[in-house]
């Protein structure tokens, strides 16, 4: 075989390959956004870009990782500091029977240690609730199950699809 001939057939193979690349490309991400049911913002941050020499598969939502592969439980450390603010108390009566009237709260600050704020809420007075321990977070692995599945088998049928369409 002629060296011009050899060139023809190796650049034939090499745009077949890609192209049964970026089929799987296609399918994977496919694949991936029907492993996501319950987010469809965690889906409409998801975006396949083909290439050269493939394709890049990319979801930007920022808890895109921690989704795709869990979380560990972790426990809070260390403190953290409000203010808060001066405020008008209602009147109220004491259970010794002694009357307060309103007055006013001077703000102050409170530290809280190995804890943190996850809400606060106002029912007429200031409430807020804390955790200290963030839960352990199992991953869906959307993305990696895809992969997976689909390397395994669309691939192979991809390149030979994309080889039996040569034409030399």
């Amino acid at each position: 075989m002629d060296k011009r001939r050899w060139n023809l057939i190796s650049e034939k193979m090499r745009e077949a390959l890609l192209k049964a690349l970026q089929d799987t490309g296609k399918k994977i991400f496919d694949k991936s956004q029907s492993n996501i049911s319950d987010d469809e913002y965690l889906k409409s941050t998801g975006s396949i870009d083909l290439k050269e020499d493939g394709w890049k598969i990319e979801y930007s939502d920022p808890l895109a990782l921690d989704k795709e592969f869990g979380t560990p439980k972790q426990q809070i450390r260390g403190s953290q500091t409000y203010e808060v603010a001066s405020y008008t108390r209602q009147g109220y009566v004491r259970s010794n029977g002694a009357i307060v009237p309103p007055h006013t709260v001077k703000g102050y600050s409170v530290t809280l240690e190995d804890k943190k704020i996850i809400s606060f809420i106002d029912r007429g007075k200031k409430e807020f609730r804390t955790i200290s321990e963030i839960k352990e977070k199992q991953g869906k692995f959307f993305l990696s199950s895809a992969i997976n599945e689909e390397l395994k088998n669309e691939l192979p049928d991809d390149i030979k699809k994309r080889i039996e369409e040569i034409k030399l």
